[in-house]
């Protein structure tokens, strides 16, 4: 339920209605699989969904044109840094530590849990040229890539470490 499947799910019924030939593929197991299994045939979307094993993440990501992130619920989602340090176009909602993620691009994450905006953004990003999805990605693999290298990274806890130690250096001569 936190991982918005029923979200993205309610947005291609939108979709459909509206005439969008879209399609999409689901990587990866979990315990709601079955559930997954049920609400596409229960929306008679089977035909519009590929179910694949779990596999590389950076083989997931050649799938398709767009990765969709409708989650409820995330902290810090490896598969979103992934995703953008490889410059796959990406549709994600703004939760937990996502939009610490999209820094400067923020403004594009959806509210979680609607189905209708979703569908929107979606159909927008379907409508784009693969060269405008490709410059929107640059920008967020920019700032992915200043932001959560393992180099910025490495430096961040090295300035953390060295602020603790100015601290506790800073205590004992007031003692």
């Amino acid at each position: 339920a936190a991982k918005g499947i029923h979200t993205l799910i309610g947005a291609l019924c939108l979709l459909r209605q509206r005439g969008v030939p879209v399609s999409v593929t689901f990587v990866g197991s979990g315990p709601d699989e079955d559930e997954l299994h049920a609400a596409l045939a229960r929306e008679g979307l089977t035909e519009r969904a590929t179910i694949l094993t779990p596999r590389p993440a950076r083989d997931a990501m050649r799938l398709g044109r767009v990765m969709v992130v409708p989650s409820h619920a995330e902290s810090l989602p490896y598969v979103i840094l992934e995703a953008a340090a490889a410059r796959v176009p990406l549709i994600a909602t703004k939760v937990g530590g996502v939009p610490e993620i999209f820094g400067p691009v923020a403004s594009r994450l959806l509210p979680p849990d609607d189905p209708a905006m979703l569908a929107d953004a979606i159909a927008d990003c379907l409508e784009m040229s693969t060269s405008e999805l490709r410059e929107e990605a640059a920008v967020l693999a920019a700032f992915v890539e200043q932001r959560f290298s393992v180099a910025a990274m490495v430096d961040g806890v090295l300035g953390a470490y060295r602020d603790a130690m100015a601290l506790r250096s800073h205590a004992r001569q007031h003692v």
